[in-house]
């Protein structure tokens, strides 16, 4: 039985949508195989660059003798910071992770504590210069990331009160370079969003120059100056909140007014938007006193005068202008016309 030409064609075009078929799924399954193997070799190599590491840090330390001398002898300083930097590191567009563990890879550089959740995938440096390092690379590569500033590398703050704003912000700067400070930021210090200058100068030093809190004047002009340390909203002390050691049967303590309660707390007199809102509250209630329940306006009204009934006070104005003259004009009268007489 010969089979028909359409029969033909479509058998032909079947087997070959399965083979384009085959090769799709071989190549996705290529594809999957690679990528896992790619994740194996970058998961063996930071293992190994870990062994490696433990093993150069044992030969390191040196081994306690059970001698009387070495037991006399004092503690060598410790070596540089090689901890874990616990900032981690968080790459905003999941899809560069495969990308940065490439360049992890060639760097040489391990990474610990990765996770998936919603702002990125984060991942931990094992110490501070890894952070760095790992840091430049992404900017070199125009990865976006975010991360938060290591404690090392963090600025003193000062704000200086005694200057002018209209004064020029270079000259400032130089007199602070000249007095032997490597200021990385000099600028007016302006309150939050607006746009107004106050006469302060904020400066960022780093810091080991905390001595600049002695400098008295600058420009030949006495100036005072405000280190800012953290202080704990509920203990008003100069500490963090992993130091706070306050015990929650303790009052809290307001670092600006002093009363029992936390900074953060709104009603606090210190507070400015309180104060407005506080004002605002006393004069709606003045004018709710002048109210009187149960008056009406047209009672309220009854005693004064109607502006209807009242005369006008006259306008000096209308008093200048002529007065018209107006005449009577009489009518006379006219007798009535008589009908006209026939023709006789």
């Amino acid at each position: 039985m010969k089979s028909s030409p359409n029969s033909t064609r479509a058998l032909n075009s079947l087997r070959k949508e399965n083979q384009a078929l085959r090769k799709t799924q071989n190549k996705k399954l290529s594809d999957k195989l690679e990528e896992i193997l790619n994740h194996f070799k970058i998961h063996m190599s930071q293992s190994l660059h870990n062994h490696l590491r433990a093993e150069e840090s044992k030969t390191q330390t040196p081994q306690a003798s059970t001698t009387q001398a070495s037991l006399t002898q004092p503690p060598q300083s410790k070596t540089p910071n090689t901890k874990a930097s616990t900032v981690p590191i968080t790459l905003k567009n999941p899809a560069d992770w495969t990308k940065t563990q490439n360049f992890l890879l060639k760097h040489n550089l391990t990474v610990t504590n990765t996770k998936k959740h919603n702002s990125g995938i984060s991942f931990s440096p094992n110490s501070s210069n890894d952070h760095h390092q790992i840091t430049r690379i992404l900017k070199s590569n125009k990865i976006e990331y975010y991360t938060f500033t290591l404690q090392e590398d963090r600025k003193l703050s000062f704000i200086i009160k005694g200057l002018d704003s209209h004064m020029e912000i270079e000259e400032i700067h130089n007199e602070i370079e000249a007095l032997g400070f490597n200021a990385e930021q000099t600028h007016f210090y302006r309150l939050g969003n607006y746009k107004k200058v106050f006469n302060m100068v904020k400066v960022l030093l780093p810091q080991s120059q905390a001595n600049f809190q002695k400098v008295k004047h600058l420009l030949n002009l006495p100036v005072i100056k405000n280190c800012q340390k953290p202080i704990f909203h509920k203990c008003a002390e100069p500490h963090s909140y992993k130091e706070c050691q306050k015990s929650g049967d303790r009052p809290a303590k307001c670092s600006n007014c002093g009363g029992p309660h936390p900074a953060n707390y709104f009603p606090c007199p210190k507070n400015p938007n309180f104060t407005l809102q506080t004002e605002a509250k006393q004069k709606q209630t003045l004018f709710n006193k002048k109210v009187q329940p149960g008056t009406s306006f047209a009672a309220k009204t009854a005693n004064f005068p109607n502006s209807a009934t009242t005369p006008k006070p006259a306008n000096p104005i209308q008093a200048l202008k002529p007065t018209p003259v107006t005449t009577a004009v009489t009518e006379t009268p006219t007798a009535p016309k008589s009908p006209p007489t026939p023709p006789t």
